[in-house]
């Protein structure tokens, strides 16, 4: 009777992608005091104006959307971590291992687009001269003239720490990948 064998790497990366949805914004983003905020990542969207929520329901059901497929990737993920040899195994690993990856990649360069256009948009208009976002993280004060009128509006960004805690699960999928040939090979 031969040892039984596990993907390690798959064992710690499922429950974590399975938790993953439930831990809230990756980022967030506040204009003037309550005036905008926002905070997102792929699995939960809040937008408030002027303290007043503001609510889509496609964008919820795009949340959902991608919420479930994380945790049935995770889900994936387990099973054929734990059932290494059998034929199954590398289609549900296939599947589940690199989903977060892309989600993360996409998070990422979603945002750094944000951030290019509003500078972009920001210097074609005379009234918004002085806002330049930060890309990614960072805050500042632009002064806008409008009319006779002075405008200050403190900006802030901020990565939170969910987008960071997605790193683990995402490398180890990762590796639970590379790790998983070896079952392959026998």
């Amino acid at each position: 009777m031969r040892k039984r064998e596990f993907n390690w790497f798959g064992l710690i990366a499922g429950p974590l992608m399975i938790l993953l949805p439930l831990l809230g914004a990756w980022w967030e983003f506040e204009l003037g005091a309550g005036a905008v905020d926002l905070s997102f990542s792929p699995f939960t969207f809040r937008l408030e104006a002027l303290g007043e929520p503001v609510r889509s329901t496609l964008v919820s059901y795009i949340c959902l959307g991608a919420s479930l497929t994380l945790v049935i990737s995770g889900v994936f993920l387990l099973l054929a971590s734990l059932y290494p040899r059998r034929w199954w195994s590398e289609r549900l690993l296939k599947f589940g291992a690199t989903k977060l990856l892309w989600m993360w990649i996409s998070f990422l360069l979603l945002l750094i687009l944000l951030s290019a256009v509003g500078n972009l948009l920001a210097g074609r208009f005379s009234a918004l001269e002085g806002l330049r976002l930060p890309y990614l993280s960072g805050s500042s004060t632009p002064v806008l003239n409008v009319d006779d009128a002075v405008v200050t509006l403190p900006l802030r960004m901020s990565l939170r720490w969910p987008f960071f805690f997605a790193l683990a699960p995402m490398v180890l999928g990762v590796l639970s990948r590379i790790y998983h040939r070896r079952f392959a090979k026998d």
